[in-house]
């Protein structure tokens, strides 16, 4: 009895012992153990699918706004302030993607550089650029959400101390870094999705009323059938525009999975299928960007 009792004392002695190596794993993070030539590779395909993807938004941006200024309702609305208006919307969202892409390309030579990064004590001149680029991120992330289009309501990882954590290991850079990589991910693909809301609701503005003047009405009057060539043509605008836009949309809904992905393996996935269903997703992303240019 005796010994069962010691017994028993031992056990709740040395089960929180035992719990302690546990914890403090899970206290550090998977990130500390990631393979961070896989996450360079994977966050380089990320940030080429999002530059095709932010190309691809200005030039529909454009053909919508163009399409506008051809099939404008009323004579009225063909005037030079008119024009200019549309004109100045126009490079405003065109700037806005500029600034995206900059950020991105920020985004792109961290993972490139990261790539590049070793335990070996040469390394230091490697790990001061990557210091470099990421602060410059990070300075590039807070004013593009300051501006006045940022979405009210996105949000992102609450900051982190930039000194916080120890360097040295690529790992270590990288689990540090983490928290402010996400918020960047999250700040360009909220300021896209604001544009391409935008582009539909410019597209909705005006759709109804040409589809109206340029489509139903001729073709209730027998003008369509008199004179078909340039109906047929304002109906395959009207209808190719729609399908590019709802293609632009589906694309922005993959570069938001493209991310989640990126943030699986920022928190320690292991082995090649988390990289090869990434890759495999940014040149979906891809292809279907290419597809919106033609």
């Amino acid at each position: 009895m005796k010994l069962c009792r010691i017994t028993a004392r031992l056990r709740r002695w040395w089960r929180p012992l035992l719990l302690v190596p546990f914890l403090a794993g899970a206290g550090v993070g998977c990130v500390s153990s990631v393979d961070t030539t896989t996450v360079a590779a994977a966050g380089g395909a990320y940030a080429a699918a999002m530059n095709r993807l932010m190309l691809a938004t200005g030039r529909v941006a454009v053909d919508a706004s163009s399409e506008r200024l051809l099939q404008e309702d009323t004579p009225a609305g063909q005037t030079l302030e008119a024009y200019r208006r549309v004109a100045a919307a126009d490079a405003h969202r065109l700037d806005l993607l500029e600034r995206l892409r900059d950020h991105n390309r920020l985004i792109g030579r961290y993972f490139a550089m990261l790539g590049e990064l070793t335990d070996a004590p040469e390394a230091a001149a490697i790990r001061e650029r990557l210091r470099g680029i990421f602060q410059s991120l990070n300075e590039t992330t807070a004013e593009l959400r300051a501006l006045p289009d940022f979405p009210l309501g996105a949000t992102g990882p609450p900051p982190v101390a930039w000194a916080s954590l120890p360097s040295g290991r690529p790992a270590d850079e990288l689990r540090r870094d983490a928290p402010r990589l996400r918020l960047a991910f999250r700040t360009q693909e909220a300021l896209l999705g604001g544009l391409v809301a935008t582009v539909r609701r410019d597209f909705e503005v005006i759709r109804q009323a040409q589809e109206q003047r340029l489509v139903i009405e001729p073709l209730l009057s027998q003008d369509a059938a008199r004179n078909p060539a340039p109906w047929t043509m304002a109906r395959r605008e009207l209808l190719l525009l729609a399908v590019t836009i709802r293609e632009l949309e589906k694309a922005l809904v993959m570069a938001g999975r493209l991310t989640g992905e990126l943030d699986v393996l920022l928190e320690g996935a292991r082995g090649t299928g988390s990289l090869r269903r990434l890759e495999e997703d940014a040149a979906r992303l891809t292809a279907a960007c290419d597809g919106l240019a033609q």
